[in-house]
């Protein structure tokens, strides 16, 4: 999984809601008695397995789906209609029959019985043939997730996590970043959260300017333990923040923030005058 196909070096990986266990993180949502919203993913991993794998008896997917749902599916692969209005009529469809949007009962009886009771089925085969989480990161490696993400189930990453220990990577962590949060509002936490994670890995030199009263610097920057300030004007306090909201106050002595006891990341860094209250702003590094 970290193969230098492209020559390049990495550093560091983030892996954002990802469904790296088909075969038993997402099989377990899907067939379920919990409701899902985007049941059109599970018939279109069907019609796209059984093009590479053949899991269609016959090659017929009216021998895999109830009529309702084959039929729609035949639409959606003659390119009739697209994936999210096949996807609004099959919900509609699962909601008027069985009172909510369950993706199993999509499947014929015989189907969703042989699925569950034959871990060699050709349904189990190929999904295990799709799990990209078997492998063992080298690099510093981010799982992303939210519990309440209703796509994608967030057991793919602590099963990923597991795995992944197991195969001996001693840098690999698994992060909730919006417990409450959606498929959707997992986005962003999990975009902002990786952009920081990556900025640490970045090869700074010179100092960080700062716009505001006077002449001042940062430096050096990154840092390990202390920060000095050169500036024209003098600075009694400082607040360090965090891309995720926290905030640690720092005395400043002698124009040095001392940040020893701070962990490693991108800061962002408001510097005051306790006597006019004049106030401005920079970022800095701390390095491990």
């Amino acid at each position: 999984m970290e193969a230098d196909n492209l020559g390049y070096k990495l550093k560091a990986a983030s892996h954002m809601s990802g469904p790296y266990s088909i075969s038993s993180g997402m099989k377990e949502l899907l067939l379920s008695d919990k409701e899902y919203s985007i049941v059109a993913y599970m018939a279109e991993v069907a019609l796209s397995f059984n093009l590479v794998y053949g899991i269609f008896p016959d090659n017929d997917m009216n021998k895999f789906f109830k009529p309702t749902y084959a039929k729609l599916l035949q639409k959606f692969a003659d390119e009739e209609i697209g994936l999210f209005d096949m996807n609004a009529i099959m919900v509609d469809s699962l909601k008027k029959q069985y009172g909510k949007a369950l993706p199993k009962k999509m499947l014929l009886d015989n189907i969703l019985n042989d699925i569950v009771s034959d871990d060699n089925h050709p349904v189990n085969v190929a999904l295990r043939a799709n799990d990209v989480y078997d492998w063992k990161p080298t690099i510093p490696t981010r799982l992303l997730y939210c519990t309440a993400d209703e796509q994608v189930a967030y057991t793919n990453s602590i099963i990923a996590l597991e795995k992944m220990k197991a195969n001996g990577a001693t840098n690999v962590t698994a992060t909730d970043v919006r417990t409450n949060g959606s498929h959707s509002d997992c986005v962003n936490p999990a975009v902002t959260n990786t952009l920081f994670f990556f900025l640490q890995y970045l090869n700074l030199t010179g100092v960080e300017e700062i716009t505001g009263l006077g002449e001042c610097a940062l430096y050096p920057n990154p840092a390990s333990d202390r920060v000095m300030i050169a500036s024209s004007i003098a600075y009694s306090e400082a607040t360090l923040l965090t891309y995720d909201g926290k905030s640690f106050n720092k005395s400043v002595e002698n124009n040095t923030i001392d940040i020893s006891d701070i962990n490693a990341g991108l800061y962002v860094v408001l510097l005051k005058n306790s006597k006019t209250g004049a106030t401005v702003h920079g970022k800095i590094f701390k390095t491990r």
